[in-house]
């Protein structure tokens, strides 16, 4: 039932938010995101090369808050806009994040204390999700043993296992979006642990499916005997094409969260929600 509500409310909120600001909406701060990936990417690339001069693995949660001081800025960018209209769309919320939204420096150390918290929370939701999607993979395969083809493979079975993967580790998810901007998560509520679990698990098939599609029409480009450049451009343009198909339902989710969490601070304050779980009506 609460899957079903869930699935509800996304429907939901994605006829409102394009009714009411239009389908551009959905991808508020791609760019953004996108810059922030490359970013990402870049900072990898410089940690691994550190790495290996100094002899030293890095731990994960090291790395991680390595990329945070790097990406900060530019990820907080983007959720600020992937956000934005929702808080404004709620006046008390507005009250509490308002100060927030308009202050918020960036490239300061509230922008990096943000980011880093919200680092730590997935970092630590990473391994576990990481050793269930091994545990998944075990028991899926036998069921989708019957599925032929490469896109079975990197789309069914892949999104199926990252799917189940998620699920349980999905409140740290949440916890990492509310942290962005100090928002405490309630435990008491389910609905806010799982706030946008069906956008995102849609867009686990939606990038695996953009990227597959993607990948295949560079392969009638891109050949065995190309150079490592040409390889390494269209592996990264297979990379955004499958973002950017994806990025409307990360949009979705961040939304939801932050819709939630309102409910939240509503009723903690003794108002009446706005049942944004159950209609996400305006």
């Amino acid at each position: 039932a609460s899957c079903v509500l869930t699935a509800e409310n996304s429907v939901g909120m994605l006829g409102r938010v394009t009714a009411e600001e239009g389908v551009g909406a959905l991808w508020a701060g791609a760019g953004l995101s996108l810059a922030d990936s490359f970013a990402a990417v870049a900072a990898t690339a410089v940690l691994d090369l550190v790495s290996s001069k100094i002899d030293v693995q890095l731990p994960p949660a090291v790395i991680g808050l390595l990329q945070s001081g790097v990406t900060a800025p530019i990820e907080l960018a983007s959720f600020v806009a992937q956000t934005r209209r929702e808080i404004e769309r709620n006046p008390h919320l507005s009250q509490h994040l308002g100060k927030w939204m308009q202050n918020m420096n960036v490239t300061g150390m509230d922008a990096f204390a943000a980011m880093a918290t919200a680092t730590l929370i997935q970092v630590l939701g990473s391994t576990p999700a990481h050793l269930i999607s091994e545990r998944v993979a075990d028991l899926v395969d036998p069921l989708l043993g019957a599925l032929q083809g490469q896109f079975a493979s990197v789309v069914i079975r892949g999104g199926v296992i990252s799917s189940l993967a998620i699920i349980p580790t999905y409140p740290l998810s949440t916890m990492a979006v509310t942290a962005k901007c100090g928002l405490p998560l309630r435990f008491g509520s389910y609905s806010t642990w799982y706030a946008g679990l069906v956008p995102s698990l849609a867009g686990i098939f939606a990038y695996r499916a953009a990227y597959y599609a993607a990948d295949g029409a560079v392969r009638t480009v891109v050949t065995h005997n190309s150079s490592p450049m040409v390889k390494m451009v269209a592996g990264l343009s297979c990379g955004v094409v499958a973002s950017l198909a994806s990025y409307p339902f990360e949009t979705l989710r961040m939304r939801a969260i932050i819709a939630s969490v309102a409910d939240d601070i509503l009723e903690d304050d003794g108002r009446p929600p706005l049942q944004v779980r159950s209609t996400l009506s305006p």
